[in-house]
């Protein structure tokens, strides 16, 4: 029986597009390809959501993202290895190609 008092969280990513990690547009593609993610495989109930901030205080590292729960953090980020943590970490437990 499902814990009402402490429902699931759905998984929660946050991209920084802050001037240093998005200096030369690097981040920008990559917000792109998480809507598009979103769009074709959201089956978290509640919804899956994606944010971004300014700064998550890792910009020498950029471009970042972090992932809750479990506040995982993620660095140097290019569209192969943003798809390599989204599948790791976002969509292993639904078992989503």
């Amino acid at each position: 029986m499902p814990d009402d008092a402490n429902p699931p969280q759905p998984p929660r990513v946050i991209l920084c597009l802050g001037q240093n990690c998005n200096a030369d547009g690097a981040a920008d593609p990559l917000y792109a390809q998480l809507q598009a993610v979103l769009n074709a495989h959201d089956v978290f109930d509640p919804p899956f959501t994606l944010r971004s901030a300014n700064c998550l205080d890792m910009y020498e590292f950029g471009p970042n993202a972090v992932i809750h729960p479990g506040h995982i953090r993620c660095n140097g980020l290019d569209a192969d290895g943003l798809a390599q943590v989204l599948d790791r970490y976002v969509f292993a437990e639904k078992n989503i190609d």
